[in-house]
């Protein structure tokens, strides 16, 4: 058994080499490894993160740290961070309003001098013609020419005023997430309201909006998983129907219709489309942690990930995960496992009609049959530790054949 956990521990190794380079406050110069957002700046080809500890500058391979001891910044505690299109940066905190950084300088807003109506800044999107929107934790700010001017229950169809994200497409529609009361879409002065009683929307808390090249916008829920919608009708990805490994999803970017998903406290997808899904994990990579909490694309595609207690982590985009191995048909996830498996079935014209477990020595410990359905799960935390060969027998007479790795 030892020489079995051996080439296990070795092939989780190999299998980890470098995808992800990570940066924290012992390697780099990070106020803190607890990540809340990250922001690129196609100006200078850098990136701006936003930490429990202040906002760190990424920029010519420098650090630039700013927090309330060396820098006017209002608050230590950064949610979100934007840049305007007058080069300006845009801060949110979650105790001391916002601030705008601008040729060196920092000017503050907060429920003290403006009537900003919430301290707590979680998220910020500029229009077309450059104006800011804040999502707070008591409505939407709209910050005019001539002041702040705020949208909530008080005189728009909020549910709930707390906001966890905001979206504005190329129409000028802002799309907005609350927390717990669904999806809000602004028209000029129109509201739409989708929730869990008048739509398909599986969650009512969305934390974050982005659109693909086809204009269908991704919402990430902390409980449904990935909800696609195409301004009329929905699209569900979660743990039944795919591969994606959580139903709490922290942050999706999309780069060319490829989607790259942080999630909760399930490590990281790359989902390319056509089922093509590569999952990264502490098993099976070296990813510093499971838990993740944004995810940003920045100069010449490079993929930041921001981590909950670990710091930064830059992906290698060229590598690819054993996590899900794809084969005539089938996809099988987590492998490496300790409790269980998922086998998908990623052609439709056929039915998985039996499935067969071996050990290592070829002995048959486990057959399944007469199954028809897309995702088969079966229970692996009674079985030793070691290698397995999953055998799939599809309905048209074809098999795939798999190896599983049991931890």
């Amino acid at each position: 058994m030892k020489d079995i956990v051996g080439i296990i521990f070795l092939l989780l190794f190999i299998n980890a080499k470098a995808q992800f380079t990570s940066f924290n406050t012992q390697n780099a110069n990070l106020p803190d490894n607890s990540i809340r957002c990250i922001t690129p700046d196609f100006r200078d080809s850098s990136i701006w993160v936003g930490t429990d500890y202040g906002l760190a500058h990424f920029v010519n391979n420098t650090w630039n740290i700013f927090q309330t001891n060396n820098s006017g910044i209002a608050d230590d505690y950064i949610r979100c961070v934007g840049i305007a299109q007058d080069s300006a940066v845009w801060i949110g905190t979650f105790q001391n309003g916002f601030s705008i950084y601008k040729n060196g300088f920092f000017s503050n807003y907060n429920t003290d001098n403006s009537n900003l109506p919430s301290n707590y800044v979680r998220c910020i999107a500029f229009d077309t013609e450059g104006n800011a929107w804040l999502g707070t934790s008591n409505g939407v700010v709209y910050v005019a020419d001539t002041g702040l001017v705020i949208y909530n229950s008080n005189n728009a169809p909020f549910a709930v005023n707390n906001i966890g994200s905001i979206y504005i497409d190329a129409a000028n529609t802002k799309w907005i997430g609350t927390l717990n009361g669904g999806l809000m879409k602004l028209i000029d002065t129109t509201w739409t309201v989708y929730n869990k009683i008048n739509s398909a929307l599986p969650d009512n808390t969305i934390v974050d909006i982005k659109e693909d090249n086809n204009g269908i916008l991704w919402l990430s829920t902390p409980s449904a998983g990935i909800v696609q919608f195409n301004r009329t009708s929905w699209n569900f990805l979660n743990p039944l129907n795919s591969p994606l490994p959580d139903y709490s999803i922290s942050q999706i970017t999309l780069n060319n219709n490829v989607a790259y998903i942080a999630t909760k406290e399930n490590g990281f997808a790359k989902y390319s489309g056509n089922l093509q899904w590569q999952l990264y994990n502490v098993n099976n990579s070296n990813i510093a942690e499971n838990n993740l909490t944004c995810v940003s694309i920045g100069f010449n595609s490079t993929i930041w990930i921001g981590t909950q207690q670990q710091g930064l982590l830059l992906f290698d985009n060229n590598f690819t995960s054993a996590s899900v191995e794809e084969n005539n048909g089938i996809s099988i996830y987590p492998n490496p496992t300790s409790d269980y498996i998922r086998i998908y079935n990623l052609n439709a014209a056929n039915n998985i009609e039996n499935i067969y477990l071996h050990n290592i020595n070829g002995q048959l410990i486990n057959s399944i049959n007469s199954f028809n359905y897309h995702t088969v799960e079966i229970d692996f935390s009674n079985y030793p530790q070691g290698f397995y060969y999953v055998t799939v027998q599809f309905s048209n007479g074809n098999s795939s054949v798999q190896k599983v790795i049991k931890y």
